[in-house]
C-alpha cells in the first residue's frame, strides 16, 4: 500500500511539471501604491492674511493658520510625522533680505503639535499653528515669519520639497482682516440662542431684563422690568396691549465700541413681528445713549424700522456707540415684538 500512495505521488507531481512547462502559469501583479507625503502649503512662503488664510475664536484670544499634513493618495495605514520649528531658516532668510524687515515669531507667541497621528484611510490630517492673538497688538508695526518643517514620517515617502512651509505674517493686516466678517461675539453680548436675563419680575416670570443691555423706564413696562421675554427659551421683545402698559419712547439698546468700518446688525430669526401702527425702529447712535424717536432724524447716526430686520452704518474711526431699538407704542392695542438672535457684520 504504501508503495501505491507513492506512485501516485510521484504521477501527480509529473503531472503538475509537465502542465506548467506546457501551459506557463502566470501570478497576479500586485499594485504599490506610493503615498507622498508633505505639509500643505509646503515649499512656498504662506502670506497671512491673503485669502483670509486664518481663524480668531469669538473671543480673540488665539489667531490659528491650518496647516496640515497632506498626502497624494488616501494611506490605508496610520502613521506618525514628526513636526519642528526651523528658526535658523527664517533668520538666514531675514539675513539674506528675502523676507523684508520680517523678525522671528517669539516661541513663547505661539504652538504647534511636535508630532501629528495620520488616521487610516484618510488622505490629510491638521497641523494648526496657534498663536496668542495678542502678538497681532504687539507687533502691529512689524512682520512676522516662522519656518514649520516636517523631520519624520514613520511609513510612506517625505516629499522633500513640500517639507517645510515659512510662514509670513504682516501683523497689522492680519489684525485688521480679523475683524471682518460676523463679529457679534466680538463687539456685542447676550445676542440671543436665547437671550439671556440678569432678574426677573419674579423667579421664573416671563418679563425681565436683558444681561449686558440697557434699557430705560418707559422700556421696563412690566413692574420694572423689560427688553427679555421668556417665550422661545428667551427673546429679545417689547410688548403693549393685552393688559401691558403702552411704551411711549421706549429704549433698549447695547453700548460698544467698534473699529472702523461698514456694519450690518440684523435679526438673524424672529420669533414674532407683531409691530402694527406705532413706529418701531433699529437704531445706532454715536455715543452711549439713543435719540428719543422725535429727534432720531436729527440726531441718529442710521435708523430703520425694525420690520426690515437690518440696519447698515459706517464708521470712519474706532468709535463708541450705541445699538439697539426705539419704540413708540401709544395706541391702545395689542403690539410688540420677539427677537431669537441678532448678528453683527463687518466689511471693509
Amino acid at each position: 500500500m504504501k508503495n501505491l500512495i507513492n506512485g501516485i505521488c510521484i504521477m501527480m507531481l509529473l503531472f503538475l511539471a509537465v502542465s506548467c512547462a506546457d501551459d506557463e502559469v502566470s501570478l497576479p501583479e500586485v499594485e504599490s501604491t506610493v503615498v507622498d507625503v508633505g505639509i500643505r502649503f509646503g515649499g512656498t512662503q504662506l502670506n497671512i492674511p491673503e485669502q483670509r488664510n486664518f481663524s480668531v475664536n469669538p473671543d480673540q484670544t488665539l489667531f490659528t493658520v491650518p496647516l496640515g499634513i497632506t498626502l497624494s493618495t488616501v494611506s490605508m495605514e496610520a502613521f506618525e510625522v514628526e513636526v519642528s520649528v526651523n528658526n535658523e531658516r527664517v533668520n538666514q532668510l531675514i539675513a539674506n533680505g528675502e523676507l523684508g524687515d520680517a523678525v522671528l515669531l517669539p516661541a513663547s507667541k505661539y504652538t504647534i503639535p511636535a508630532q501629528v497621528n495620520v488616521q487610516a484611510n484618510t488622505i490629510s490630517a491638521p497641523l494648526p499653528l496657534v498663536l496668542d492673538f495678542d502678538v497681532l497688538t504687539e507687533y502691529q508695526d512689524e512682520n512676522l515669519a516662522l519656518a514649520v518643517q516636517i523631520d519624520r514620517i514613520s511609513k510612506h515617502t517625505l516629499v522633500s520639497e513640500k517639507s517645510t512651509v515659512v510662514i509670513f505674517i504682516d501683523a497689522d493686516q492680519a489684525y485688521t482682516q480679523s475683524q471682518l466678517g460676523e463679529v457679534t461675539e466680538q463687539f456685542l453680548t447676550n445676542t440671543g440662542y436665547p437671550f439671556i436675563s440678569t432678574d426677573r419680575v419674579y423667579a421664573g416670570a416671563r418679563w425681565g431684563n436683558l444681561d449686558g443691555w440697557q434699557a430705560n423706564e418707559a422700556a421696563m413696562s412690566h413692574d420694572g422690568y423689560g427688553g427679555f421675554n421668556s417665550d422661545a427659551g428667551g427673546t429679545f421683545g417689547l410688548e403693549s396691549g393685552w393688559g401691558s402698559p403702552t411704551i411711549p419712547n421706549g429704549k433698549v439698546y447695547q453700548v460698544t465700541t467698534l473699529p472702523e468700518g461698514n456694519y450690518v446688525l440684523q435679526v438673524a430669526e424672529w420669533e414674532w413681528d407683531g409691530i402694527k401702527d406705532d413706529p418701531a425702529y433699529f437704531v445706532v447712535n454715536i455715543g452711549d445713549n439713543l435719540p428719543d424717536v422725535d429727534n432720531l432724524e436729527a440726531e441718529a447716526l442710521n435708523y430703520v424700522p425694525l420690520s426690515k430686520g437690518a440696519i447698515e452704518f459706517t464708521l470712519h474711526e474706532e468709535t463708541e456707540v450705541s445699538l439697539g431699538v426705539v419704540v413708540n407704542f401709544v395706541q391702545d392695542v395689542g403690539q410688540g415684538f420677539k427677537i431669537k438672535k441678532l448678528t453683527l457684520t463687518r466689511s471693509l
